[in-house]
């Protein structure tokens, strides 16, 4: 049966989902730091679009069943880059991009839990509560991002989980991660270009640099993220979740590199805590 519990993980998994949790880390810090956030989206997203039409064409269309989770998710994904943007706009990078993928793990695997029947065990447990406790500690004080990063970031975090949940039901019912993947991408894509569209008018085209830079982090976006649906066939929804999200360690590395945000002592405490986590999760 399809919610049945799934092994937590195997080593081809696990190394497929933190490679996706670095190419997603590396795909926020180019949104954060590519000119305006809000057409760094669009063009992201534009890629997205042609990327899913190319998955669709190449794979077809994925299995009626999983329609509802599809539509689900399509809104659960735009309001989360929404609420990403929103974050940018207000926070540090270092600081709100842990906060809210920290939020992810523990509401994914409690929903896992008690919905899904797909328990963990102990030492599972205990590497999920791990990274989630290390990634919270990373996002440092919360009022150096002040209240309204705090609040956009936590929501991201709810926004995450939902669609996580939801992805991973809807790829199960697909019979197909490439389709799924395709049509996911190919619905949700459009609406950030003409939302930058409408607010910015003529403004919103950028220099080609800009363009160019933008549409890679959209391609990369999509391997980051179809490489997730794939292992969210394979693995506990939990154990996925919680694996992924260890892509906060690069964003506080980028954050201290690229946008020369602070990275002391406290930040690396949290970082031997997620390490801890994954290798918990990892037996």
């Amino acid at each position: 049966m399809l919610l049945t519990a799934l092994p937590s993980a195997s080593a081809a998994v696990i190394v497929v989902v933190l490679a996706a949790g670095f190419a997603h880390a590396v795909w926020n810090a180019m949104a954060k730091g590519l000119g305006d956030p809000l057409v760094t989206f669009a063009f992201i997203n534009l890629a997205a679009t042609g990327f899913g039409l190319v998955l669709l064409l190449s794979a077809g269309w994925p299995g009626a069943a999983c329609a509802w989770y599809l539509a689900l998710s399509v809104l659960l994904h735009l309001g989360y880059q929404g609420f990403l943007l929103r974050s940018y706009q207000v926070g540090e990078f270092s600081q709100v991009y842990p906060l809210a993928r920290g939020v992810a793990p523990l509401l994914v695997s409690g929903f896992s839990a008690l919905a899904l029947g797909e328990h963990l065990g102990l030492i599972g447990s205990c590497g999920v509560l791990a990274v989630a406790v290390g990634v919270g500690v990373l996002a440092g004080p919360f009022w150096r991002s002040g209240r309204r990063g705090v609040e956009a970031a936590l929501l991201t975090g709810v926004f995450i989980a939902a669609y996580t949940i939801a992805d991973g039901l809807g790829v199960r019912h697909a019979h197909g991660v490439v389709g799924y993947a395709g049509l996911l991408f190919l619905l949700q894509g459009p609406v950030f270009p003409l939302v930058a569209r409408l607010r910015l008018g003529p403004r919103w085209w950028p220099e080609r640099r800009e363009i160019a830079a933008g549409l890679a982090a959209g391609g990369i976006s999509v391997l980051a993220y179809g490489a997730v649906l794939w292992a969210q066939t394979r693995a506990n929804l939990g154990v996925v979740s919680a694996l992924r999200e260890t892509g906060v360690l690069w964003g506080a590395a980028i954050g201290t590199w690229w946008f020369h945000e602070r990275f002391g002592p406290r930040r690396l405490v949290a970082a031997a805590v997620v390490v801890s986590g994954i290798t918990l999760l990892a037996l």
